[in-house]
């Protein structure tokens, strides 16, 4: 088998036939479809049966108990994929062969090697999740200077009660679509339980004080075999490269990381009040780098 298609969807099938009928259409033979359905209620497991049973095309449907959002999908998908190439493909999309695909079925490559595909979840797909829908519209205008007739086209947004709540796309995403964004990443945090890492560590401090001079320098090292004791691993800093389009990969593989800090603090007493002082201290943790300076008088009321 040469290419797998995967598709994951949710009461969409209207949208996923006319998304399969675009790649059938295109005639890549040596393919599967690989369609997960995240617990449709509208009847599309029935549609896609009566579909290929008249396109006689190859095709694994898998029906999930409960939605398990795209990323789970996605590595549902890829579990039974047969396919030298699986291309991920959204469910209200359309490919055409020369944009994805030779006529073997060879998926086009881009600058760095990597199969071409639609992205996971586009932005749009967040409102849909909260019950919002968009509608396409197309309007017409005279240009008051020209006298032209002017078209135009976009989506307006509807919410769950059927209220207008942007006029484009643009407005939808700069007004509600940022409240959605963090209601999401608020509600995704509240599914995961806390962390706890373990991990070793070695450092040194060193003090120098005299009557008017004192100096006290240190370093902390966190050496890189960390280790989760709870929290789920699969969103720990371990599989923070591990992340791509279609989630957590499967064949992916624990990154251990190191961090550390260093700093110095110095001073001098240059009067029975007055002194200055100098301290800096740099460090790296989770890959970020953090660096701190200050210089300072001290007065001393004794």
């Amino acid at each position: 088998m040469k290419l797998s298609i995967a598709i994951i969807t949710f009461n969409r099938k209207t949208e996923l036939l006319r998304a399969i009928d675009s790649c059938i259409d295109n005639r890549i033979e040596d393919m599967e479809f690989v369609i997960v359905d995240n617990h449709s209620t509208d009847g599309t497991k029935e549609e896609v049966e009566r579909y290929f049973h008249e396109k006689k095309s190859k095709y694994q449907y898998i029906y999930m108990n409960k939605n398990l959002g795209v990323a789970g999908g996605r590595n549902k998908a890829m579990e039974m994929a047969n396919g030298e190439y699986v291309f991920f493909l959204d469910d209200d999309a359309i490919i055409e062969t020369e944009q994805f695909f030779d006529p073997d079925g060879n998926p086009f490559l881009d600058e760095n090697g990597n199969p071409i595909e639609f992205p996971a979840n586009p932005w749009y797909s967040l409102g849909y999740e909260y019950g919002y829908t968009d509608v396409y519209f197309t309007e017409t205008s005279i240009d008051p200077n020209t006298g032209e007739e002017i078209e135009r086209s976009d989506w307006y947004w509807v919410d769950t009660d059927g209220n207008r709540v942007a006029d484009s796309d643009l407005e939808f995403r700069n007004t509600v679509f940022r409240d959605l964004i963090n209601r999401y990443n608020n509600e995704q945090w509240d599914l995961l339980s806390g962390f706890g890492e373990i991990a070793p560590v070695v450092g040194f401090d060193f003090y120098h004080y005299k009557s008017k001079f004192w100096l006290h320098a240190y370093a902390n090292y966190i050496l890189p075999h960390h280790k989760y004791i709870s929290g789920d691993e699969d969103f720990s800093y371990l599989n923070r490269n591990n992340w791509g389009k279609g989630g957590l990969r499967i064949d992916s593989e624990h990154e251990q990381w190191d961090d550390y800090n260093v700093g110095v603090n110095l001073g001098w007493k240059l009067s029975r009040h007055f002194g200055v002082f100098i301290e800096g201290e740099y460090g790296k943790f989770w890959d970020s780098e953090l660096y701190q300076t200050s210089i300072g008088l001290n007065f001393s009321f004794k």
